[in-house]
């Protein structure tokens, strides 16, 4: 809590503040009420209505306590246009006194009708009326807060908080005047201390908007940064040498589309930077992705990488492993395959292969990136139905491929892709 410590009486409060994560001047200043209670306002008693939220005032006529299922202290006050009930569950002993009779109050909560269809407020928030009370010019904000910490005490870190002018503008005035946006210090102030007229004149919602306008280039600026961090990653740059593609393009029994051509040039693209790529190909089932999966890692494998293909289930991934065997079958290309069902035997052997770099094309399951399981020299990562991996597991496999010079380039497939991809 250091950076609120300026601030009066924070220092005894601050284990409190802490809950609500309030750390520093602009928690406080982001820290919006969840309503506003209107005590701007006396509405006379005879035209309020059930469900309304309102303050009325007028004189004590009268108070009593009533025993039903508990004690009751009923308080009656009249200003001349009609008689409205207080109605009190907890009360002090010296309610004789608090609610004299003669006494100008006013009192704040919702309307409401008892048995009988008289006006009554129960546990009222109460002002006694003299010179010096006044109404107040805006709204009473109602914040989000803790137990043990009231209110009040928030309203006046939040009035200490811009009696020092310490909320500074953000964006460049050329911004504001494009998109008409109202200052950050303004909106701030709207919503903390928000006014009849300003809430009549939709002034609230500009606020708003400047906020929501804020948050959105901070998440914008944010992924960004991501972006460039993720993309900055070292990486092989594999460009092809024809010496596995063009032959395998000759065998297939049909051409490639011009969508699979199309993300193909994307990809050899991609993989040709000294960057790591980190690609979602996106298609229905039975679009092709396969084939463009195959392409891309003989793509690594003509540059003498390792290439993982790893699919979500033993099932998808045996199947390709025997469509991708058959077909690389004439380039002598070492296709191993890695699942949990393999004897302890064989998966030695898988994984010594791996290692050693023998084996230039890795098809299987989770087994792929167990702790076991190292890698001579991986280029490429394709994980099919990625939406069926964590993102956990994806970024652990990231994490474990690298060879602390370069990352594996990443190509990630599915045909329902999950939006934190997108």
């Amino acid at each position: 809590m250091q950076i609120l410590e300026p601030l009066h009486n924070v220092a005894k409060i601050s284990a409190k503040l802490a809950k609500l994560n309030l750390l520093c001047y602009w928690d406080l200043a982001l820290h919006i009420p969840l309503r506003y209670e209107d005590l701007t306002k006396v509405y006379p008693i005879a035209e309020v209505k059930p469900g309304q939220q309102v303050m009325v005032q007028g004189k004590i006529i009268g108070h009593e306590i009533i025993h039903r299922k508990t004690k009751q202290l009923l308080v009656r006050i009249d200003d001349g246009s009609s008689i409205i009930t207080l109605l009190f569950f907890h009360f002090f002993p010296s309610y004789a006194t608090q609610y004299a009779i003669g006494k100008q109050i006013r009192a704040h909560g919702e309307i409401k009708n008892d048995y009988m269809g008289n006006k009554t407020i129960v546990h009222p928030k109460i002002q006694t009326v003299n010179e010096e009370v006044k109404l107040s010019n805006t709204f009473s904000p109602i914040y989000p807060t803790t137990n043990g910490l009231a209110n009040s005490a928030i309203i006046n870190l939040v009035e200490q908080l811009f009696d020092a002018n310490l909320i500074m503008e953000t964006l460049p005035q050329s911004i504001l005047d494009k998109h008409q946006l109202l200052g950050l210090e303004q909106a701030l102030l709207t919503l903390h201390k928000l006014t009849p007229q300003q809430f009549t004149s939709n002034y609230q919602q500009q606020a708003l908007r400047r906020l929501k306008f804020d948050e959105l280039i901070a998440q914008q600026l944010l992924m960004q940064k991501i972006y460039a961090a993720k993309h900055h990653h070292p990486a092989p740059a594999i460009k092809t040498t024809n010496q596995y593609l063009i032959p395998l393009l000759a065998k297939l029994p049909f051409e490639l589309t011009k969508a699979q051509n199309k993300v193909l040039r994307e990809i050899l693209q991609d993989m040709s930077q000294a960057q790591q790529m980190n690609r979602l190909l996106q298609g229905d089932v039975g679009s092709g992705k396969t084939i463009v999966a195959t392409i891309s890692a003989l793509t690594a494998i003509e540059n003498q990488f390792q290439a993982v293909i790893m699919a979500p289930t033993e099932i998808l991934a045996e199947q390709h492993y025997s469509k991708i065997s058959k077909l690389l079958e004439p380039f002598s290309i070492k296709v191993v395959w890695l699942a949990g069902s393999l004897t302890p035997k064989q998966k030695k052997l898988a994984a010594q292969a791996c290692a050693d770099g023998s084996a230039q094309l890795i098809i299987g399951t989770h087994a792929v990136f167990q702790k076991n399981v190292e890698f001579a020299n991986l280029g490429l990562v394709v994980i099919d139905e990625q939406h069926r991996f964590g993102v956990a597991q994806r970024k652990y496999l990231k994490e474990k491929t690298h060879d602390g010079k370069f990352f594996p380039h990443l190509l990630s497939m599915s045909a329902t892709p999950i939006p934190r991809s997108l």
